[in-house]
Formats: structure tokens, sequence, C-alpha cells
């Protein structure tokens, strides 16, 4: 349970600091920058476990690498940092939180999941976080002025 709340804690600490970096360096250095240190790491353990039944070289799998690497992760986070340069962060923030709510609900739409009163009040919860920490955030700036 901690890992899942600190991990929620840093990821609104990387949008501050991502808010910050953006106004001195531009947004395709920051999004090159994200994905390239993972590279070595992504390319290790691709050498550790070609051998195993989950990762076998082929068409697939690298037509997979290409998928998350340029398009999932390159392009994504260019307009991800280009909208922390161009956004209020408290706007951003409330839209990058509400993405498991969003997934949720395409997956019902697509059935591909049901509708649980679990979902729907995680649903709410994750909705409401949101908008109280976009409100916070808002107060913080003005109060900041």
């Amino acid at each position: 349970d901690l890992i899942v709340i600190f991990s929620v804690w840093m990821f609104q600490v990387s949008h501050i600091a991502a808010k910050k970096l953006s106004a001195n360096i531009p947004c395709q250095v920051l999004a090159a920058a994200k994905n390239l240190y993972a590279l070595p790491l992504m390319g290790l353990l691709l050498l550790m476990y070609s051998n195993t039944i989950f990762i076998k070289p082929g068409l697939t799998l690298y037509g997979v690498l290409f998928y998350m690497g340029i398009i999932r992760y390159g392009i994504s986070y260019l307009l991800w940092f280009l909208a922390i340069q161009k956004l209020p962060l408290a706007k951003v923030t409330a839209i990058a939180l509400s993405y498991p709510a969003l997934t949720l609900i395409l997956s019902f739409i697509f059935g591909y999941d049901k509708l649980t009163l679990y979902n729907v009040m995680g649903l709410i919860l994750s909705m409401l976080g949101a908008i109280l920490l976009s409100k916070m955030m808002i107060k913080e700036v003005r109060n900041a002025k």
C-alpha cells in the first residue's frame, strides 16, 4: 500500500519538476531524456530474459517495442511535456489523475469490463480526488501570486 501511495505522490512531484524544467528546457529535450534513460535498462532486461517463454525475438516483439518506444512513450511524453508547458499544472494534473477512470469507462463501453459497486465507487472517488486536487492547486497558485 505504501508503494502505491508514494508512487502517486512521486507522480505529482515529477509534474512539478517538469513544469519548472520546461520553463528553461524545450519539451522535446525533456521527452527524449525521459525516454532515453530507460533504454539501456530495457536492453539489458531483454538480453537477460531472451530465453524465457515470455520474450521471444520476432516480428511481434519488435512491433511491440516500436509501438511502446516510439508511439506510446515518445509521442505521448512529447505531448505531455508540451501540455505541462502550455497549461496550468492544476489542469494537467487533474487530466492525468482521471485516466484510470476513463480507462474503466472505455473498458465498459467496449465490453471488456463490467461495472461493479467497487468500480463505480472507485470511479467516483478518483474523480473527486482529481477535482479536489485541482481546486487545491489553483488556490495555491493564486496565493503564491
